[in-house]
């Protein structure tokens, strides 16, 4: 059974990298990087020959150059500050904002903008490691919700006095695939013109 709720998991992350967004490298390998880099530090240091070791050190490097180049240089594929302008040009003093999945929160709170109204992750603030929801991306600090859980929230009378909800929801084909959260929303509310920017959108919820 131990083996299984080990190795579950790590299948799920790999179908969702092949199919959807690459997520398994990036949280399942990460951990494995500075005991790699270690392994070839060792490996480098036995050599007895400063000429050779400074020679492979510095192949190992260049190698790496290019990449980092790569990376520094490209366009960001997640356009928070642009999300964050939106937000920040249409959200009245009483709105909602609803970020679903609650890790949302970091980008937005990193980029230093004010957004009016009142910001609530969804189900929980970060890490939502007591919320006990679907855990469809493969890490327990980010939960789903299901669609009972999600008509508790539509229905939450904290949110009756929001004139608008606006949810910003990302890569819901992973978290949300079956549109549980907007399908909560709309039962309760109007819905409005939806904005994206790549796999990050938003849409405004009026009170009705």
């Amino acid at each position: 059974m131990n083996a299984r709720k080990a190795v579950i998991p790590m299948l799920k992350r790999a179908l969702i990298s092949a199919f959807f967004m690459p997520v398994f490298l990036a949280r399942t390998l990460s951990g494995t990087l500075i005991p790699a880099y270690l392994m070839i530090a060792g490996a480098i240091a036995r050599s007895d020959d400063p000429r050779e070791r400074r020679m492979i050190t510095a192949a190992i490097g260049i190698t790496l150059v290019p990449c980092a180049f790569a990376v520094a240089l490209r366009p960001s594929s997640e356009r928070w500050d642009l999300l964050s302008a939106y937000l920040s040009r249409n959200v009245g003093a009483r709105d909602q904002v609803w970020l679903y999945p609650a890790d949302s929160a970091l980008p937005l709170d990193a980029i230093g903008r004010r957004i009016p109204g009142a910001v609530r992750p969804i189900p929980e603030p970060f890490p939502t490691l007591g919320f006990k929801g679907p855990i469809r991306a493969g890490w327990p600090a980010t939960v789903s919700v299901t669609p009972e859980q999600a008509a508790t929230f539509a229905s939450d009378p904290s949110a009756h006095g929001a004139p608008v909800v606006w949810l910003v929801t990302r890569q819901s084909g992973i978290f949300d695939p079956a549109n549980d959260m907007p399908k909560a929303l709309s039962r309760v509310r109007k819905a409005g013109p939806m904005q994206e920017w790549g796999y990050i959108n938003v849409t405004p919820y009026y009170s009705r």
